[in-house]
């Protein structure tokens, strides 16, 4: 399952103490690796934070 949010895709992919990458949603596939987070919720904020925002 793909989240969405906020130009980004959030998927649940990775190991057990990081099981959620995120991607920069580029229209292919999963879109640009970015990040990872412990929660859904952490990933979420990290997006509001900015913290993937280098343009």
């Amino acid at each position: 399952m793909i989240h969405k949010y906020k130009g980004y895709n959030i998927v649940k992919t990775g190991a057990k103490r990081y099981p959620w990458n995120i991607y920069k949603d580029t229209n292919i596939g999963f879109g640009e690796w970015v990040g990872f987070g412990g929660t859904l919720k952490e990933c979420k904020e990290a997006i509001d934070d900015e913290c993937f925002d280098n343009d």
